[in-house]
């Protein structure tokens, strides 16, 4: 009987084993199919004929040109995601993405393309910086400037940004039940200096410069006068560049377009009486069957017009063996321990700029680099350290500045020594000065009974702790702290813009400018997306501008993909297994698509783009919010 139970106990203890052994398995040989089923889906290539919504196949035919239909929702990037995070999107879905790189490479084409009759548009929620709009916008305007081919917009409704960008259409049509609200930029400034002194809080501010607000907040319930100044200047220059280029695209006076974002709110009708839409309904169907509105051939999409002619004209266009454009990016708040590489969004640290830079410097494929900046900036330590990395990178080879939503403190810090800063019309920038607060909880023991006691032996005894005030002493000494880093801030904008040096004292503060402002006086030297700051940087490193080349990443400590598989070698694995540093050949400039090839490594390449997505200008930390609608 005992044996029975033993042999029981024993078959139970195995059939368990075998369950978990299978399960395994099952789980393994999903995954696997999961995986290859991903990576074919990647090596598919393009059909000759185009695959409808339907299934039907539709040819392109240049007797009966087809209208281009451009779908924009979700979120505008500046690059496709990597590798690994296009692979999870296709297998579990995921947010739609605008790439503009590979939308300006498609339109390129669909530009000169007999068989592509127009563009239509259709504009739905849509999230981007400022920047990200100026830079999609100038895009679709190219298309109809080479092609001189008409561009529809059909909007749902409007906001402030999504008809800036509609306003480069030829007609605009709105939903009849859609709304337009352009209030233009406003700033929403918080002050909550009584509330914390309510609660039992001082705060003593030290700034050099005196539009340096960053803690008014903290000490006032109101603007200060330089803060006013300082607002409504950059909310008229942010407008007025608003104005001037929806005037421009709706043919309209700059008078008559300011009216329409005074009174800010429209319904579709009043929208048609105005001017601001040419009239409402809905766009066409895929079918013109099925749609009151006659198109001469069904709609092509944008994803099958870029299937079907994938590597038309790459191969002539692009250059691979002169080496590329490197592309670094500073994303966030600048800190001496941030987390600025391929898989984190944290921020800007110098270990990992340092990385980057050393990165190429030393690799000879690099012959020119771009340095991508959107940050407001944040430690002054760690944003010298920066700077001289970009000066040694900047004093080796070419280096060109892109500012993005915006590149303010010590974001313009480490843009200073650039050959040449590239900013957007709505970059927020400037901001030269440098600040400090010395906060005191003195009054928390008469209102909560907390009381605050500090063992040390530094005569900074009430300044380090909470429970005082700081002493006239401590305050004279942060003082002259702030003065010499403000100095030394101005000395850099000085020697890296070759600006004397009371020139550059004028115009620092701490004043934040638009980027417009910025290169009015001097501080950023063309307008213009990172397209224009690639352009610029293959015109220093002598290549030809009609051109595409490589737009070299660094890869970090981690696998390479592309290159473990791109001519692979025993030494060549054994580096990739182990870890070891390599780098990449990223998409093709002025576009994400490679010249046309089944090889996995060619394929897999148009996936290899691992860059951070900007963040819109939402929160300004510390003391700003801005709308924008």
């Amino acid at each position: 009987m005992a044996q029975q139970q033993r042999n029981i106990v024993v078959r139970f203890f195995f059939g368990v084993l075998r369950f978990i052994r299978n399960y395994f398995i099952t789980i393994g040989v999903i995954t696997t199919l999961l995986w290859v089923g991903a990576i074919l889906l990647l090596l598919r290539g393009p059909a000759i004929d185009f695959e409808s919504v339907s299934g039907s196949s539709v040819a392109l035919s240049t007797q009966h040109p087809s209208p281009l239909r451009l779908e924009l929702s979700g979120k505008i990037a500046e690059n496709q995601p990597g590798f690994s995070e296009s692979l999870m999107a296709h297998i579990l879905g995921g947010d739609k993405s605008i790439y503009l790189p590979e939308l300006r490479l498609i339109l390129q084409r669909a530009a000169t393309d007999g068989r592509i009759s127009e563009l239509q548009v259709m504009l739905m929620p849509l999230a981007g910086s400022p920047a990200n709009y100026a830079e999609l916008r100038r895009i679709i305007a190219d298309f109809h400037e080479v092609g001189n081919k008409p561009i529809r917009f059909y909007l749902a409704a409007a906001q402030d940004w999504g008809y800036y960008l509609a306003s480069v259409g030829t007609t605009i049509t709105m939903n009849p039940a859609g709304e337009i609200s352009i209030p233009g930029p406003a700033f929403q400034l918080i002050y909550f200096g009584d509330a914390l002194k309510k609660l039992g809080i001082d705060i003593d501010v030290v700034r050099a410069g005196k539009y340096k607000s960053a803690f008014e907040p903290f000490t006032t319930n109101k603007p200060s006068e330089p803060t006013l100044e300082e607002y409504n200047s950059l909310q008229k220059s942010l407008l007025d560049h608003i104005v001037a280029v929806v005037a421009h695209g709706r043919n309209k006076p700059e008078a008559t377009v300011a009216g329409w974002y005074k009174q800010s709110i429209y319904t579709a009708e009043a929208a048609i009486k105005a001017g601001i839409i040419d009239g409402v309904g809905y766009p066409p169907a895929d079918h013109s069957g099925n749609s009151k509105v006659e198109v001469t051939s069904d709609p092509v999409s944008l994803d099958d017009y870029a299937a079907a002619t994938h590597g038309d004209k790459s191969k002539k266009e692009s250059v691979k063996d002169k080496g590329g454009i490197a592309l670094i990016e500073a994303v966030g708040e600048i800190s001496l321990s941030g987390g600025n590489n391929p898989s984190s969004k944290d921020g800007i640290s110098p270990d990992e700029i340092h990385k980057q830079v050393a990165w190429a410097l030393d690799n000879d494929e690099v012959k020119a680099v771009v340095l991508r900046i959107s940050s407001p900036g944040g430690s002054a330590t760690a944003s010298d350290m920066i700077w001289n990395d970009i000066k040694l990178l900047a004093d080796k080879k070419p280096l060109v500045v892109s500012m993005g939503a915006y590149a303010a403190s010590g974001g313009y810090y480490i843009a200073a020594p650039a050959r040449k800063i590239v900013a957007e019309p709505t970059t927020i920038t400037g901001s030269i000065g440098v600040i400090g607060m010395l906060p005191s909880a003195k009054a928390f023991e008469e209102k909560w009974g907390v009381s605050f006691y500090t063992v040390t032996s530094s005569d900074r005894r009430d300044m380090l702790n909470m429970g005082s005030r700081a002493s006239a002493e401590d305050k004279a000494l942060l003082e002259k702290t702030i003065d010499e880093v403000y100095k030394v801030f101005l000395q850099r904008v000085s020697d890296g813009r070759h600006m004397p040096l009371d020139k550059v004292a004028a115009l620092a503060q701490g004043r934040v400018y638009t980027g417009l402002q910025g290169k009015g006086l001097g501080l950023v030297d063309e307008i213009g997306g990172l397209h224009t700051a690639l352009t610029e940087a293959k015109r220093m490193a002598g290549f030809d501008v009609t051109k595409l080349y490589p737009v070299l990443h660094y890869e970090g400590d981690g696998l390479s993909l592309r290159q473990c598989l791109k001519h692979p070698s025993p030494a060549k694995l054994a580096k990739c297994l182990g870890g070891v540093h390599a780098t990449a050949a990223l998409p093709l400039l002025s576009g994400l698509q490679t010249p046309n090839s089944l090889q996995l490594e060619s394929r897999i390449q148009e996936w290899i783009a691992g860059t951070r997505r900007e963040r819109s200008l939402l929160l300004w930390p510390g003391y700003l919010s801005v709308q924008w609608q």
